[in-house]
């Protein structure tokens, strides 16, 4: 998706330290290896790229694009599962892309290194698989058509 970051706080996030970041990313490998990846995307645009509140709340960030200039993707954090992001990963998968792990990781790292700043920030935990494997399941016709009709239905 083509965006830009349009509001931004002009206060840029706290500095972290190499060695911070190391050990959260080992952390956060161990206890996902199948995120690990994505994961090491993520450290790599935390390091190389310009991750920016978008100023609205404590809650959404603007994420340079890694390969194509002026792009920016929105990340929004979700109190649970993968953080909505308007990348094409994650709207092809609906799970954790480089994007969200590198808001993921900017924030332990914060945690990890100190206090930060006000606003505090709200806790933000390492993704977690929702279902396991064997429980995943897809949504079928009847089942889009049984969530229309409630879209569809009054409200009282």
């Amino acid at each position: 998706m083509d965006t830009s970051p349009r509001t931004q706080d002009s206060t840029p996030p706290p500095a972290i330290t190499l060695a911070t970041l190391k050990a959260m990313l080992a952390k956060g490998r161990a206890a996902h290896p199948d995120l690990a990846g994505r994961m090491d995307k993520a450290a790599h645009i935390l390091v190389a790229r310009s991750i920016t509140p978008t100023g609205d709340d404590a809650g959404s960030w603007w994420v340079e694009s890694e390969t194509t200039a002026d792009q920016w993707y929105l990340v929004v954090v979700t109190p649970h599962g993968p953080w909505v992001c308007t990348c094409k990963d994650h709207e092809r998968r609906h799970d954790w892309c480089k994007h969200g792990l590198a808001v993921a990781l900017l924030h332990r790292c914060q945690e990890a290194g100190g206090p930060t700043p006000s606003p505090a920030p709200l806790p933000f935990p390492f993704p977690v698989e929702r279902y396991s494997l064997d429980a995943r399941f897809e949504l079928t016709d009847a089942g889009i058509a049984a969530l229309a009709a409630l879209d569809a239905a009054p409200v009282a």
